[in-house]
Order: structure tokens, then sequence, then C-alpha cells
């Protein structure tokens, strides 16, 4: 009977010692787990409040770019724009300041501008915007920039 208690005994001690082992992996995940939500919460809330203290603001809705013109834009954030022709949908687009807006071959081009002494100024980075948004640039024959999401209010100049 002796050798009977001494196996169970032992069977217990392992069994209890891979339960411990267990809950100590089992705790050391949550606590990992539990880091990296409060870690994208903090991310999270940065995020927001850099959100919530931008404003929006109206562009003249006279601001229509067609073939060969050119939109110079004067603040650094998120435009908002309308496609002729394609309704009422609106695009997005993040600009920084002086970033000059056009179509050229049915294309929206966007180049970075630089302000100097005699005005703003081109230089060699060019991008070609909207590839990969489900819009088709062939059909682009002119655009309407309604507004900006800024953190600059409007009294304030670029």
């Amino acid at each position: 009977m002796k050798r009977l208690n001494n196996r169970g005994f032992a069977i217990t001690a392992v069994l209890y010692g891979l339960l411990i082992l267990f809950l100590l992996l089992f705790l050391g995940m949550i606590r990992i787990l539990n880091t990296e939500r409060k870690r994208m919460e903090k991310i999270s809330d940065e995020i927001d409040k850099s959100i919530v203290n931008m404003e929006k603001i109206d562009i003249n809705s006279d601001n229509v770019i067609s073939e060969g013109g050119i939109y110079v834009t004067p603040y650094r954030g998120k435009y908002v724009f309308n496609i002729t022709g394609d309704g009422t949908k609106e695009y997005y687009m993040y600009l920084p300041i002086y970033s000059i807006v056009s179509i050229k071959d049915k294309q929206i081009k966007v180049t970075r501008g630089v302000k100097t002494d005699t005005g703003i100024t081109e230089t060699d980075y060019t991008s070609k915007v909207l590839n990969g948004m489900g819009i088709n640039n062939s059909d682009i024959t002119s655009i309407t920039i309604t507004g900006v999401y800024t953190s600059v209010r409007k009294n304030d100049t670029p």
C-alpha cells in the first residue's frame, strides 16, 4: 500500500507542477496583452487629440481644377475634393503646405512646392495621386477642392 501512495504523491506533484507552470505562462501572456492594449490606447488617444483639434476650413467652391490648371495648397491637412461627373462622392488626400495640384493627361498629379521670394516653385518630386483608390484616372477631366481639415485656424497665415 505504501508504494501506491508514493506513486500517487509523485503524480500529484508533477500535475501540480504543470498546473503552476501553465498558470505562470497564462498570467504572463495576459500581462503582455494588457501592456499592448494600454500602448494602443495611448496611441489612439494621441491620434484622437490631433484629429479633434483639426477644424474644417471651407474652400471657395469655384476652385475647379481642369486640364492645365493648378491649385496651390495654402494649408497642411486633409483636403476634400469631388471629381466632376462622379456625383456627390467625396475623396480625401493629405497634402503638405505649398503642394501644387494639377490635372495632366487626365490624371491628378501633386508636385511638392517650395516658397521662395518670387512665389511658389516646383521641386523635382512628382507623385500620381489616387492610384488604388477605385478611381479610373482616365476619366478625370476636372476636380473641385471644397475644404481642408487642418489644425491651422482660418485667420492664421500659412
